[in-house]
């Protein structure tokens, strides 16, 4: 935990100081998803809870982009999922949303979860840097509030955009 917080930090400072280096590069998107299930699929199972995981990719779509901080950003959103969920099941879902005339390809990844929900309030300042979103009364262990920021300014830096959409129980 520890060491993910550091981690954390230093990522914040770099991105903060202009110094996130985004590469771009050719990557096997199947194979990322496969490697991220097999790393949450034991973390959900400990909580009793589904990792569905559903990948409508066209092939032979060209995906390009940051597979290392694509992937940080799975796993934080996955992770969060799984963490805020007591029962139920977490869906990951990836789609092919458009192939150019090049073969390149723009991807959306969905999770949808049976937690307990998010309110209006907190979902204005989710990805607002050192915020926490669950009640500190019920507070889950780990975290600097800084983990969502960071796949909001990792995704800007790769072109992308993250969004929320959540109602409490």
């Amino acid at each position: 935990t520890l060491l993910s917080i550091i981690n954390d930090i230093l990522d914040y400072s770099k991105i903060e100081a202009g110094h996130l280096n985004v590469t771009s590069t050719d990557f096997d998107l199947r194979n990322l998803i496969d490697d991220l299930r097999l790393l949450m699929a034991p973390i959900a199972e400990n909580k009793d809870i589904a990792l569905i995981v559903v990948a409508d990719i066209e092939d032979p779509a060209v995906y390009r982009g940051d597979p290392g901080h694509l992937r940080q950003v799975l796993i934080n959103v996955v992770g969060n999922a799984i963490k805020f969920t007591d029962q139920g099941q977490v869906i990951l879902q990836v789609t092919t949303q458009k192939v150019d005339v090049n073969g390149m390809a723009q991807v959306q990844f969905d999770i949808e979860d049976t937690g307990v929900g998010i309110s209006e309030e907190r979902q204005a300042h989710l990805f607002d840097a050192f915020y926490q979103s669950d009640d500190p009364a019920s507070r889950r262990p780990g975290g600097t509030g800084l983990g969502l920021t960071i796949c909001k300014r990792l995704l800007e830096a790769m072109g992308g955009h993250i969004s929320l959409k959540s109602s409490p129980e």
